[in-house]
């Protein structure tokens, strides 16, 4: 049964014991963290906890799809009907981005499985199918919209969509990563991100 289908009661539970274990892996590491800490700052059972999740890594990639499912609150599937501008549609696409890498519950998902990598590598693996991944995907299938709708030169949607959401990471992506402290200038975000759609316009348009 999906979540979108349990009952309110249960959903509630699920989303209690998901925001507790987000807390732990953020604070302390996913290997360090147990499911009787879980349970503790959940204020659940251990029985009520695997009852929801058989385990401790099927919990992380429930948090992990949960993500997903958020992920189209920042990068839409398609473009919608009628007239295209590509800036705009370039612009909301960088905001959309911008706006992900500044979000702390998914910054702190990517932080805990950098840590993890070396001995969880299928949590990495699992991570870049269901994160990284599936957002190049989206800005892949905007590029090739971008090209049919608003005439932009683009041979390669997907190398497109790698060179533009580059553009827009820049290196304050990097200082979110590394410095959970550091909270980016909007205003200086949104200088960079109209630098990077004027550069990635001035080839492609």
């Amino acid at each position: 049964m999906s979540v979108e289908n349990r009952p309110q009661s249960c959903r509630n539970k699920e989303q209690q014991i998901r925001a507790a274990a987000r807390d732990l892996f953020m604070a302390q590491g996913y290997r360090p963290t147990s499911m009787d800490q879980i349970a503790q700052k959940a204020d659940v059972s251990k029985t009520t906890l695997y009852a929801y999740f058989a385990s401790k890594e099927a919990l992380f990639v429930a948090m992990i799809n949960e993500e997903k499912r958020r992920l189209g609150l920042f990068v839409p599937e398609t473009l919608p009907d009628g007239p295209v501008d590509a800036r705009e549609v370039l612009m909301q696409m960088g905001r959309g981005m911008i706006r992900l890498h500044c979000d702390r519950a998914a910054m702190g998902s990517f932080r805990t499985v950098l840590a993890e990598a070396c001995q969880s590598p299928e949590l990495a693996r699992t991570m870049w199918a269901e994160g990284p991944s599936k957002f190049l995907a989206r800005t892949t299938i905007l590029m090739a919209q971008l090209a049919e709708r608003a005439g932009l030169k683009i041979d390669d949607p997907e190398t497109a969509a790698v060179h533009f959401l580059a553009l827009v990471r820049g290196d304050w992506h990097l200082h979110i990563l590394m410095d959970r402290t550091f909270v980016p200038d909007p205003a200086e975000l949104e200088k960079r991100l109209v630098a990077a759609v004027d550069f990635f316009l001035m080839r492609t348009a």
